[in-house]
């Protein structure tokens, strides 16, 4: 049975990716939908290799919105 922290984190984590819909950045979304999956199906706490790599694509997303390059 999951703890009352786990059902509030999940709960948390499924206003996030409500909210994240409302991106107007693909990129934005995509990379905050994917963070949210990996915290999701692992909600341990991840290396911190991993973690900062996480933050890394968040951050850059965030401050250099853009749109995607077009597929071929």
């Amino acid at each position: 049975m999951n703890s009352p922290e786990s059902r509030a984190d999940e709960a948390i984590l499924s206003e996030i990716r409500e909210l994240s819909r409302g991106l107007s950045d693909e990129r934005a979304r995509a990379a905050v939908g994917s963070v949210i999956d990996l915290v999701a199906l692992n909600p341990q706490p991840l290396p911190p290799k991993v973690a900062e790599a996480l933050r890394s694509v968040v951050d850059a997303v965030s401050l250099h919105p853009q749109p995607e390059p077009a597929g071929e």
